[in-house]
């Protein structure tokens, strides 16, 4: 299990129920320990110890999350069972955008001088970010200049964008 608040909006508060289940074959009981102290700003547990719990059997916890600031955040929520001492993963991540481009090296081919050349490929966003990205000329000695339209343009979250690119006579 991984408690988990992805793409989060600094300044709002998020709540998640969890319920815990006694997969052992005996009775147990759980406390609940803390959490990791790099959490403790960030994460509250609402816990009421449920007592002995028969095989099978689960309960709730409530877990909050305020976001105050843009950084991720990983830990853990420690309990203790008759059984052994368990971990409950707690991960929080930002907003971020992943950007691809659907292929590695765009080819020209060859060409005759004075002859435009285009191709199409598509940049695509599967972040929860926006971001702005512009074309700049390649540094090898052995480049051609290449222009690409659109020039400087955002690409959104979960988008895509067909752009293009040609050589110049």
């Amino acid at each position: 299990m991984l408690l988990s608040s992805q793409n989060f909006y600094v300044g709002k508060i998020y709540k998640l129920k969890v319920v815990l289940t006694n997969v052992s074959y005996t009775s147990n009981f759980c406390r609940y320990k803390g959490m990791s102290e790099h959490l403790e700003d960030y994460v509250s547990v609402r816990f009421k110890p449920p007592g002995q719990m028969s095989a099978g059997m689960s309960f709730e916890l409530m877990v909050t999350f305020e976001a105050t600031k843009n950084e991720d955040l990983n830990g853990e929520l420690q309990f203790a069972a008759q059984s052994g001492p368990f971990t409950v993963p707690v991960q929080c991540t930002t907003k971020k955008c992943d950007v691809t481009v659907d292929r590695s090296k765009i080819d020209f081919g060859t060409h005759v001088v004075g002859e435009t050349i285009r191709r199409t490929f598509t940049l695509v966003n599967r972040g929860a970010l926006g971001t702005r990205f512009r074309f700049v000329k390649a540094d090898y000695e052995e480049a051609q200049e290449v222009r690409a339209a659109p020039r400087v343009r955002v690409v959104v979250p979960a988008h895509s964008k067909a752009l293009q690119a040609h050589t110049l006579p």
